[in-house]
């Protein structure tokens, strides 16, 4: 489906999928769906720098990303659970944790991602 939502972002940075995939921790708990993960890294693969630097502030919790990228990937968590089907992704930003939930299918995946990301810049 891909990641084609406008979205203008004021002193956004470029931020590259490969290194945001080899610096944040992946978490599974409980018994997740054995193919979230990579559903996961497929889309944060197919997204332009745009939605990787929504789907940061959407975990951090801040409007700007003024921090080190270093930093930010390295802090970044991603818990995958089996707590319930086809709801929307949350953010803890305290904490830098991102919760996936269940999903049936990769699409569905992708369509709540981008709901959550377009909900949390409004």
């Amino acid at each position: 489906q891909g990641c084609d939502i406008a979205v203008a972002l004021e002193g956004s940075r470029h931020v590259h999928a490969a290194a945001l995939l080899d610096n944040m921790r992946k978490v599974p708990l409980g018994n997740p769906h054995p193919e979230i993960m990579s559903w996961f890294d497929e889309f944060l693969l197919e997204c332009d720098s745009t939605i990787l630097s929504l789907l940061l502030r959407f975990v951090s919790g801040m409007p700007r990303l003024s921090e080190p990228w270093g930093y930010m990937e390295r802090h970044m968590r991603v818990v995958f659970t089996d707590n319930g089907c086809d709801r929307m992704p949350t953010a803890m930003p305290a904490f830098r944790l991102h919760t996936i939930p269940g999903y049936s299918d990769k699409r569905t995946l992708v369509e709540k991602l981008l709901q959550a990301l377009e909900v949390a810049r409004a």
